[in-house]
């Protein structure tokens, strides 16, 4: 076990570049160049000019890349206040909000003119930073521009009350929070290799005026010259590393740590990280403000600091989270000492002004190698612990494990999987198995009648397996879901049109939308022409919606597409009914045909009466509202009984079929009990 001192020493904040330093080597070097002109007047001359200018730059560069990083600060900023501009606390925090980013807003705007107007802006310094900024394909000046824009049009609306759209705020979100924080660090880069070419350049001026120079110059060159270079080089580097430091704390930010990670790792260093949380940030900056939110960080880190070695690493992820790093740690014992004495510090409340400001800490506790060995994994894994502490009580520490490294990686094998089996046609080894709805209202002994089939998602893959769904779509996000929702649906409606050109069947096919796809206002026009694609119409599908995607941010327009379709023969049905968020009041949002009562119920008959009653409640609501009640998850005969007797319309569940590919439902609609009503279920189809 790793021996940490009882008085940790607090470790140094790292060195910031301050203006008179630069102003003081540009002094030294002036000084320097008068000494040597007395020596050889037109050498001196000439070279003393061309450095003399070069420092002069060396303090515009300071201030430029300065400028540069601190415009990834304001857009982070404004994505923390975007937040709680739609979804503020009160009055007070959305005003506050407001403020906010519209201070941000103008410093952002003023921050970037400055490098960007004229021809003689630090943005047409060199060919690579008028390429990154006016040129490429994701050029910044116009993404700066049309972003500024946009959240001037997003202030203005938020002073009329009117209130920007979340679909708005969460793209503004994401830009502010992804390319553009990255386009504004690869300036930063840019402007820093600028300054660095000058300084490399000074340096061959240097040493061809040593090379012409005489026997005194070359002492000259010895104790003034090559000091003073260096002493510019070294400032050069020093802006570079002030580059990886939050502004605010004086913390290494979150690319500087995953270097060191890294860089730890990579050496075979046992590393154990400490990812904290904190538990009422967001109360403070609501109740105190910004400026004493800006406090608490900075007593945070400075605690967190008091908390480790020398040598251990300290940073701040950004808003409210950090992240330390006890280098030669591999045991899970030592981390969780200084974890507990990281959350006992951190429950001590700051002092701000004239207020006691509340602090507290949730923490995640993960070791490398013993939990992972590379840094993504590591990370995620001990957000993977903070997040499970949360989950059971704040100001808690949460312990990663080796399953969660495992659950990460094979996460991430996933998604891997799934975007390489991506192709222009669909997505290799997804297809669509189907499994038969069938009505109650027939007399079992007479054999079953299939109103339809639901269409459910499988993949295949080489390597990974058979993957269930349960296991894919928590994973892989609402694009990739997006786009197997549409790989599922070609492939249901193909199936389909098979068997109804064949005469296996006239039933319909039930089509999933998850809450991505909901979202989309074209997703009724894609529907449809899949539809039509296959060669059927629209009265051969079932669009199945669940309850909890069936929310207030599905525009009434996509509402009004999806119920165009039903009046031309779809039909609408709410899937998962009863489990949902969203009220009763969200039956009133859509035009239904059909609910599906979810299996949690279902599977209850028969063993708890209160199971009974919710059906029965559920029953008698849709009867009310004219609406159908399809049974989910039945696997016995006792709870096909009872839902006979509460006067259920239909059911699927494992009791009738399971889900099957397009080979196995032939067979079952040939030979097995599918083939024993064929007629009625064309006779229902046709009535429909």
């Amino acid at each position: 076990m790793t021996s940490l001192p009882t008085a940790p020493i607090p470790a140094a904040r790292p060195p910031r570049v301050r203006p008179d330093l630069v102003l003081a080597t540009q002094r030294r070097l002036a000084r320097g160049y008068v000494i040597a002109l007395s020596l050889i007047a037109a050498l001196t001359i000439g070279a003393g000019w061309f450095l003399s200018a070069l420092v002069e730059r060396q303090s515009e560069d300071a201030m430029v890349i300065n400028r540069a990083g601190a415009q990834r600060v304001l857009s982070e900023r404004i994505a923390a206040l975007l937040a709680d501009l739609v979804h503020p606390r009160n009055r007070t925090s959305r005003l506050d909000a407001i403020e906010g980013i519209d201070d941000a807003v103008r410093r952002l705007e003023t921050s970037h003119a400055s490098l960007v107007s004229g021809p003689d802006a630090p943005a047409r310094e060199t060919s690579s930073l008028h390429f990154h900024y006016f040129a490429g394909p994701g050029a910044l000046d116009r993404t700066m521009t049309d972003f500024i824009a946009r959240m001037r049009t997003i202030l203005a609306a938020a002073r009329d009350n009117a209130g920007p759209s979340e679909e708005e705020v969460a793209a503004l979100r994401a830009q502010a929070l992804g390319f553009l924080p990255d386009a504004l660090q690869m300036a930063v880069g840019l402007h820093e290799a600028a300054s660095r070419g000058r300084v490399a350049y000074a340096r061959s001026v240097h040493h061809t005026a040593i090379g012409f120079a005489l026997g005194l110059l070359a002492l000259e060159a010895l104790f003034i010259f090559w000091p003073l270079s260096r002493q510019v080089g070294q400032l050069a580097r020093t802006l570079s590393r002030e580059a990886s430091i939050d502004p605010l704390t004086g913390l290494m930010n979150r690319r500087a740590i995953t270097t060191a990670l890294g860089e730890a790792l990579t050496r075979g260093t046992p590393v154990a990280v400490i990812v904290v949380d904190l538990d009422h940030f967001k109360e403070v900056n609501d109740a105190a403000g910004h400026a004493a939110g800006d406090a608490l960080l900075r007593a945070v880190a400075a605690r967190l600091i008091e908390c480790v070695r020398p040598g251990d690493i300290v940073g701040r992820i950004g808003g409210d989270e950090f992240t330390v790093f006890l280098m030669g740690v591999g045991d899970v014992a030592t981390a969780r000492i200084v974890a507990d004495r990281m959350r006992d510090s951190l429950h001590r409340p700051v002092i701000h002004g004239d207020r006691t400001l509340r602090l507290g800490a949730t923490l995640g506790v993960a070791v490398a190698p013993l939990d992972a060995d590379t840094p993504e994994v590591i990370l995620r894994a001990a957000d993977e612990a903070l997040i499970r502490a949360k989950r059971e009580s704040r100001g808690t520490i949460g312990h990663a494990s080796r399953g969660d490294a495992d659950r990460i990686t094979r996460a991430a094998a996933i998604i891997g999987a799934f975007d390489a089996s991506c192709t222009e046609t669909g997505i290799t080894g997804i297809s669509a198995h189907l499994q038969p709805i069938i009505s109650l209202r027939v007399d079992p002994e007479a054999g079953i009648e299939v109103l339809s089939f639901e269409a459910l998602a499988r993949w295949s893959h080489p390597t990974l397996g058979q993957i269930s769904p349960g296991e894919f779509l928590p994973v892989i996000g609402p694009e990739r879901t997006a786009r197997l929702g549409a790989a599922v649906r070609d492939d249901a409606l193909r199936i389909l049109a098979d068997l109804r050109a064949r005469g296996l069947t006239g039933a319909r096919v039930a089509l999933n939308l998850s809450a991505g796809e909901v979202m989309r206002p074209d997703i009724a026009l894609e529907i449809e022409a899949q539809v039509q694609a296959a060669g059927l119409s629209l009265d051969a599908i079932e669009i199945e919606i669940t309850e909890e995607v069936l929310l207030d941010r599905v525009s009434d327009r996509t509402l009004e597409h999806l119920a165009a379709l039903r009046g031309r023969g779809a039909k609408l049905m709410l899937d998962d009914f009863g489990t949902g968020t969203s009220g009763l009041s969200q039956l009133l949002r859509l035009p239904l045909d059909a609910v599906k009562l979810d299996k949690t119920f279902v599977q209850r008959l028969g063993v708890d009466d209160r199971a009974a009653e919710i059906v029965r409640a559920t029953m008698s609501l849709a009867r009310g509202l004219g609406l159908e009640v399809i049974a989910e998850g039945v696997e016995t005969e006792q709870q096909a009984a009872h839902l006979r007797t509460l006067d259920c319309d239909a059911a699927q569940g494992f009791l009738f079929a399971r889900p099957m590919a397009r080979t196995a439902l032939e067979a079952w609609l040939t030979t097995g009990p599918g083939a024993q009503r064929t007629g009625a279920v064309h006779r229902l189809a046709r009535s429909a």
